[in-house]
């Protein structure tokens, strides 16, 4: 999704929050983790903050996630 996000744009830094205020707190520098484990059991809203790496130029977004079960 992080291209998606950026279109490709590698001057963009991409980080994920479960809150709009984590996001849009800028005092918090690191987001979630990878490999993330969902709070929610079939659908979660995560919030982007993408930065401009070359001005500090801060832009956000949502990423809406939909967890699918493993086929049995």
């Amino acid at each position: 999704k992080i291209d998606e996000i950026t279109g490709g744009n590698l001057d963009y830094e991409i980080e994920f929050f479960t809150t709009q205020a984590d996001a849009e707190d800028l005092t918090i520098e690191n987001g979630l983790e990878s490999p993330y484990t969902n709070e929610s059991p079939f659908n979660q809203t995560l919030f982007v903050r993408a930065t401009d790496v070359n001005n500090g130029c801060v832009s956000f977004t949502e990423l809406e996630l939909e967890i699918d079960l493993l086929p049995v």
